[in-house]
């Protein structure tokens, strides 16, 4: 019997802690799903549980469990895609391996995007000096740990916030400039990558609509809006880089949190 996608996701999400679990016995953080595959594994998922690892990487307790409803899992159903890599994020210098192979999913082949098997992909260290929120994702019998829905909707608009930063630097002709033979060169590129992120952006936007609409049937608003403001604050960007950032988006409840993010900081430099 063939299976779905956020099946076939959640198995490979699975598979990567048989050898090593997210947390060891010591309380200590190993490594965790994030990314595409994280998300998509959450269809799957009866419920979850939100999870904390403080800023030197131990596990710290859990928190809330969330019903994952019909409803709350169609807002999510726009996520899908196929699988091209697995995004892990790591505590250590351990390596688990540089590929996901397909034999440990062996039917819908053809989701793996033309791969045999699929590359992991490494981030080391989280956000260093903020907590970390995970999730236990729930599925009968079964458990897996992924990123929280509200670190995916926070990283995915700081992913935002970084092409803007390079396509306002491609704008003004700031990219190349070492490299550039010539102005005519040196304007070419820039032109050419401010188009290439601005496609970037937008697809980086929709999933941002997506997420939010999913975690607004889940956490609250002042959950989501803190957490956005902590991981900004963390990555040292500007908050007016949100104004533009409105530009680009047409939804009305994501719109809604950004507008709160940036009244937040105002009052906080207020204070």
């Amino acid at each position: 019997m063939s299976r779905n996608l956020e099946e076939i996701a959640w198995d490979i999400t699975e598979a990567l802690y048989v050898d090593r679990p997210a947390i060891g016995d010591d309380k200590k953080a190993n490594f965790f799903v994030a990314g595409s595959m994280a998300t998509l594994s959450l269809l799957c998922a009866d419920e979850i549980q939100d999870m904390f690892i403080d800023e030197n990487g131990m596990f710290i307790g859990y928190g809330e469990k969330h019903i994952l409803d019909k409803n709350c899992k169609m807002k999510l159903e726009k996520f899908r895609r196929k699988l091209h890599d697995v995004d892990v994020v790591s505590y250590d210098e351990v390596n688990y391996g540089n590929k996901i192979q397909a034999k440990t999913v062996p039917d819908k082949k053809e989701l793996f995007d033309g791969n045999i098997d699929l590359p992991i992909e490494y981030e080391q260290s989280p956000k260093k000096g903020i907590q970390t929120y995970l999730c236990k994702a729930i599925r009968g019998d079964r458990e897996i740990i992924v990123s929280s829905p509200v670190d995916m909707i926070s990283n995915k608009l700081v992913q935002c916030m970084t092409v803007l930063k390079l396509m306002d630097l491609a704008k003004n002709n700031l990219l190349y400039r070492k490299t550039s033979k010539s102005e005519e060169e040196l304007i070419e590129k820039n032109k050419k990558t401010y188009i290439k992120k601005e496609i970037d952006l937008k697809k980086k936007i929709r999933d941002l609509i997506i997420l939010v609409n999913f975690a607004t049937n889940i956490y609250s608003e002042e959950i989501i809006i803190n957490r956005i403001h902590e991981f900004i604050k963390n990555a040292n960007y500007s908050f007016i880089l949100l104004d533009s950032l409105k530009e680009y988006i047409e939804d009305e409840k994501t719109s809604l949190i950004i507008n709160k993010v940036k009244e937040k900081e105002i009052s906080n430099v207020a204070l």
